[in-house]
């Protein structure tokens, strides 16, 4: 498979191209971005012609007479030997001689850069067009701006666009993300299930306000029947304690009445009894008298 095709590959699965490898020399780009170009005109790598990361001099004794600096990158120039029988990228020959050059290797890591995985996503946001407008998508960015020499424990432990493995890559899956964009994915599961929580206590809260209103209606209501009912029983009493009233002042007066005649009556008797021996007319008064009173005792019983 060709270097093409594998990131190609790189690419599809994580979404963004592995623009900083630790032994891949640097894009001309990236670096030119807050560098000027005296400044890595003497860093450029003879086989790829980026500027060399792990900067390896070659010291070969048949180019001791080249004025130009003979500095390529460590993993190009593995690669090179490996695909040409270890014959030296300057001239064709065999047993290639070469050694790190650390005061390079110390100026290019002394280099001010922007984050590489940036670049690589401005890039991609610059190729792509506006291809990608209106997706609403969440863009990271990462505003990382220092030295060379500090990209990979940036990379490594601070980086938002560093890319994280799949939650299920033990079943398979070789799909990678940023870690930003999975913090931003779960800041926005828990909104939306606030969100949702919020509707649902609101809804609550509406459907109680709701059955609230209902009960208090049914109690106004059952209020109202109970203070009717205490009206009608109250008129209802009223209108019996009349009734009582004036049937006990008819009795009244019909007792009295009586009470009248039956004295009339006696008196009469008494005219009629004047020739009657007194023993027995004392005891006919005495008996009339009983009689008379148990007559009117009878008639306030029946009438109360």
């Amino acid at each position: 498979m060709s270097a093409a095709e594998d990131e190609k590959i790189s690419k599809s699965k994580t979404g963004l191209s592995p623009v900083f490898v630790e032994q891949s020399c640097f894009d001309k780009k990236w670096i030119l971005q807050l560098n000027q170009p005296e400044q890595i005109e003497n860093f450029i790598c003879l086989i790829c012609k980026k500027i060399v990361n792990n900067p390896i001099e070659i010291n070969c004794p048949q180019h001791q007479d080249m004025d130009e600096s003979l500095i390529v990158g460590e993993k190009c120039l593995k690669q090179f030997l490996n695909d040409n029988n270890n014959t030296c990228p300057v001239q064709p020959h065999n047993g290639c001689s070469y050694s790190q050059n650390r005061s390079v290797k110390v100026h290019i890591g002394a280099l001010k850069v922007n984050c590489p995985l940036q670049f690589e996503q401005d890039s991609q946001t610059t190729t792509q067009g506006l291809q990608q407008e209106g997706e609403g998508n969440e863009t990271v960015i990462c505003n990382f701006n220092g030295k060379i020499k500090d990209l990979n424990d940036h990379l490594h432990n601070a980086c938002p666009l560093k890319l994280l493995d799949c939650l299920y890559k033990l079943f398979g899956c070789e799909y990678s993300y940023p870690e930003r964009k999975f913090h931003f994915d779960l800041v926005m599961k828990f909104v939306n299930s606030s969100q949702e929580a919020i509707h649902n206590y609101q809804e609550e809260n509406k459907q109680l306000k709701l059955q609230l209103n209902e009960k208090d209606e049914i109690l106004k209501l059952k209020q109202k029947e109970s203070e009717n009912t205490i009206q009608k029983i109250e008129r209802e009493s009223q209108q019996e304690l009349l009734k009582l009233c004036a049937n006990i002042e008819m009795m009244k007066k019909d007792f009295i009445e009586k009470e009248k005649h039956y004295n009339e009556s006696i008196k009469l008797l008494q005219e009629k009894m004047t020739n009657f021996p007194t023993k027995k007319r004392e005891k006919i008064m005495t008996i009339s008298h009983l009689l008379i009173s148990n007559i009117l005792l009878l008639f306030l019983l029946i009438c109360f």
